[in-house]
């Protein structure tokens, strides 16, 4: 009897682990190479593209500690091949966006291992300072913050900068696919 129970409760948390790794996407709710029509009826989210656009989907929701992001899908030849998180919380200290960044670097350092590249990009001309003012460096466009992960078939950077007059603090994930051609956002 206990024999027996004892290999239903393997069974049952092999079935689990199954069912979890099922579930697995490259990002958000896709995967590379589905098409737009294939996130348009997967993605639960209320859908804000603007009209006529045919190379990426956009929706909105609360990411991790953000009450405010764009979920952005993009599309070469109609397949997906990479995404990005614009995290849109606003602070009126730029020092919070750095805190931010940390926590986000924490999380996925969870899930990924630590990363592989972990970068501060001073400006030649700045004057490198201390980390409590690295938001006013970020600010001054002094300083970008940028962190890159490995995962199975995904490049994952986490960048935070300052471009128009605004902090950036954007999460992407790329595909690595061989099958898949890739676009590289702007931002990064």
């Amino acid at each position: 009897m206990i024999f027996n129970a004892k290999y239903s409760v393997l069974f049952f948390i092999s079935i689990y682990s199954l069912s979890i790794n099922s579930v697995a996407t490259d990002f958000a709710s896709g995967n590379w190479g589905d098409t737009k029509q294939d996130i348009i009826s997967i993605e639960t989210r209320e859908n804000y593209t603007p009209p006529g656009n045919q190379n990426f989907l956009v929706y909105k929701d609360k990411i991790s500690i953000f009450k405010h992001s764009n979920i952005v899908y993009l599309f070469e030849n109609n397949q997906l091949t990479d995404g990005y998180f614009d995290f849109q919380d606003e602070h009126i200290l730029f020092q919070d966006y750095v805190e931010d960044y940390f926590i986000v670097q924490k999380q996925l350092s969870k899930k990924y291992a630590l990363p592989v590249s972990n970068e501060q990009i001073w400006h030649p001309d700045a004057q490198i300072i201390e980390k409590p003012q690295w938001g006013n460096a970020i600010a001054n466009d002094d300083l970008i913050l940028k962190s890159i992960w490995h995962s199975d078939n995904s490049i994952i950077t986490l960048q935070l900068s300052f471009q128009s007059n605004k902090m950036h603090h954007l999460l992407s994930y790329q595909s690595t696919r061989p099958d898949i051609e890739v676009m590289t956002p702007d931002a990064f």
